[in-house]
Order: structure tokens, then sequence, then C-alpha cells
């Protein structure tokens, strides 16, 4: 039996994080406002790109601030949506009918399983940013934002359909990291007047 050898050089999804003015760039580098959306959707939910291509219409709901997803192994689940997020999910929803799909393409079909690649890939390179970038990468960057912003981790897993031993495990740096920003930032605290020695 033959084994694959494996490249070495190459990153993989999860070692490439974006930056809020690198997210920015390659937005503007979309070739056309449905990749824009599908690109700001995956940074602004974490979710995985066959989530939103099968999201609907009426799969967001405003009052709640919730996106629920229905694809892939962990099956259905409700997104909770932060303030720009839901502004964002609601001008997608405008003036729709509730059956149609939240992301559509350019010519208002569905997105299917690969047709992102390319175009992501070209917005990358237009964007000036790594090759070895794609769509998912913006799932780990929402994670990882998410885990430094202190969100409890069974939170972050549940909204994006992982658990949290996958979280602790993929994102043990960070997690380290952040360990004293943490217990500085959100254990309690308390300043008692010092008693003179008698």
């Amino acid at each position: 039996m033959r084994f694959v050898k494996p490249f070495h050089g190459v990153s993989k999804p999860r070692d490439i994080r974006y930056t809020d003015e690198e997210v920015r760039r390659l937005v503007d580098s979309a070739g056309d406002v449905a990749l824009a959306n599908l690109i700001t959707g995956a940074y602004l939910t974490g979710a995985r790109y066959g989530e939103l291509a099968e999201a609907r219409v009426s799969y967001f709901d405003a009052r709640t601030k919730t996106l629920r997803v229905n694809v892939g192994k962990t099956g259905t689940r409700t997104i909770i949506l932060q303030t720009s997020a839901v502004n964002f999910c609601k001008s997608l929803a405008a003036e729709r009918a509730t059956n149609e799909f939240l992301f559509v393409r350019s010519d208002g079909s569905r997105w299917k399983r690969s047709d992102q690649t390319r175009p992501i890939k070209d917005a990358l390179k237009k964007a000036g940013l790594s090759p070895d970038g794609s769509l998912y990468a913006l799932r780990h960057t929402y994670v990882s934002y998410a885990i430094e912003g202190g969100v409890p981790l069974n939170i972050i897993a549940d909204n994006c359909g992982t658990s949290v031993r996958m979280i602790e495990k993929t994102y043990a740096k960070i997690l380290a990291e952040k360990r004293r920003d943490f217990i500085e930032h959100g254990a309690p605290t308390f300043n008692p007047k010092m008693q003179p020695l008698s």
C-alpha cells in the first residue's frame, strides 16, 4: 500500500486568521455583491458554506436575533446573532419571499457545492491575501475572535455546531494566551481596607 506524503508549507484553513481590515479587503475584492454577501455572512456567523447556502429567508428571525441552519453532520441548530449580523441578515431578507434562499448567486440561483471555490480564490488574489485561504478560514476567524472576546466555549460550540472539546484542542494556543486576560477581566475583584498591625 502506498501512502501519500503530506505537502510541507501548505497552510490548513485553521492556520489562517483574518484581521478586520483583511476581511474588508476580501469583501471589496469580491467579483460581485453575491460573493461579498457570502463572505460577510461567513464572517459574521461562523457558519459553514453549506449551511449558508441552504439557509432560507424564513430561517432568519429578526425578533429573536437568530439564524437557523440545517445542514451537515451536526443537524439543525440556531445561531445567536450579534447586532451587525442581525442588520446584515435584515438587508438580505428585505422584501423577499420566506421560501427563497437567503444567500443567492448574482443571477438569483442558489449556491451549489463548489460554486464558491474559484470566486473566493480570485478574491483572495485580488485582495493580496494568502492563496491558501478559503471561506472556511472565516469560520476559524469567527471562533478565534469569540474566544478572545471571552465568549464561553459552550456558547461558541453551540453557535458553530462543534464541541467544546474540539475548540479546546484546535484553539489551545489562543486559550493559553488568553488565560490570564480571562481571569483578570472576569474574576471578581475586591479591595479591602488594610487594617494596621497591632
